[in-house]
């Protein structure tokens, strides 16, 4: 809380936390950071969820986004990126399970990771 009180940058959303509610806990920091901004509350250039076993080479991440902005004439393009995943498969039993009811497709879409 004090971090967070003392420089404003960190947002804590309303979605319990676990490995289940992981897809609904990025929905919420999307929502969050694409609310208008606000005389108090200028929106970010760009935001990175990451989570604590993930290593995030900041020099490599700022060093590609200042030329993704640099390619478009100063504006900022809508980018959502991660490890992109096809044909994975829905693990049916295991600490991983995804049931039926939650997806009965054989594989799951591409999705970013």
């Amino acid at each position: 809380e004090q971090e967070r009180d003392l420089h404003a940058d960190i947002e804590v959303v309303p979605v319990d936390e676990g490995y289940a509610n992981v897809t609904h806990q990025t929905f919420a920091a999307l929502r969050f950071f694409s609310r208008d901004a606000s005389p108090e509350r200028k929106p970010p250039l760009f935001v990175v969820k990451t989570d604590d076993d993930v290593f995030v080479r900041a020099d490599a991440l700022v060093s590609h986004l200042s030329r993704l902005t640099t390619n478009h004439s100063g504006k900022v393009p809508a980018i959502y990126g991660g490890w992109l995943v096809n044909g994975a498969k829905p693990h049916r039993n295991g600490k991983w399970k995804v049931s039926k009811a939650e997806y009965a497709g054989e594989d799951f879409p591409t999705y970013a990771s």
